[in-house]
């Protein structure tokens, strides 16, 4: 449940519940000190027009652009949060930009670049730690992910959302059902906070077979 996350996972999950509410893909991404304070954010921008080339609007990179090294002695010790794990652009840019501590609430069987860390020979030198420790946090991302995916295509399938059930079958179906009955569009607009949102996925999740 919402409670059971760290402050660090419900930013992260704020920025995706925030990007989801202005049309983009739901995934959220902070940067923290050793001690747990953030010192940067980022959000899915991909649905706004807000960049030249929406198509590099992730997250990460944004995050791990938008630090400032300068009071920063040793990003080697900061910690990056995303809700969805990242793509090789971001990938890159993460270990590029010298963060070698990354936590993931969810698996991308579609996109995900994680195994770069091991079959890259550059990638795999920087020896960065991997972490999978947002409770429920998984369930939540892939479910809000194929709302969007949906909502982004008319309700069409897409290979996205094939890979996504062959690995998360319960989550994809109730991302479909949540898209069929516009419940988070509603929510949305209601302006209802990422924690009910968050809590009341999870809640429907358990009624699907």
């Amino acid at each position: 449940m919402w409670n059971d996350l760290t402050p660090a996972w419900q930013t992260a999950f704020e920025l995706a519940w925030e990007a989801f509410c202005h049309g983009s893909i739901p995934i959220g991404a902070i940067i923290t000190d050793d001690e747990g304070r953030v010192l940067s954010t980022g959000r899915n921008l991909m649905g706004e027009g807000r960049v030249p080339n929406p198509r590099t609007a992730h997250a990460e990179a944004q995050c791990v652009r938008d630090l400032d090294t300068s009071a920063i002695p040793d990003t080697r010790r900061c910690h990056l949060y995303t809700t969805m794990e990242p793509c090789p652009m971001c990938i890159g840019t993460i270990v590029m930009g010298g963060i070698y501590n990354i936590h993931v609430a969810a698996r991308d069987n579609y996109c995900g670049a994680l195994h770069y860390l091991q079959d890259d020979p550059f990638l795999q030198s920087k020896q960065v730690n991997v972490w999978l420790d947002a409770p429920h946090g998984c369930s939540v991302q892939i479910a809000m992910q194929t709302c969007h995916e949906l909502r982004r295509f008319g309700g069409k399938d897409t290979r996205v959302l094939q890979k996504f059930a062959e690995q998360y079958p319960r989550e994809v179906a109730l991302g479909r059902t949540l898209y069929r009955e516009g419940t988070l569009e509603r929510c949305a607009e209601q302006g209802m906070p990422c924690g009910e949102v968050f809590d009341s996925i999870l809640a429907m999740l358990e009624s699907v077979v």
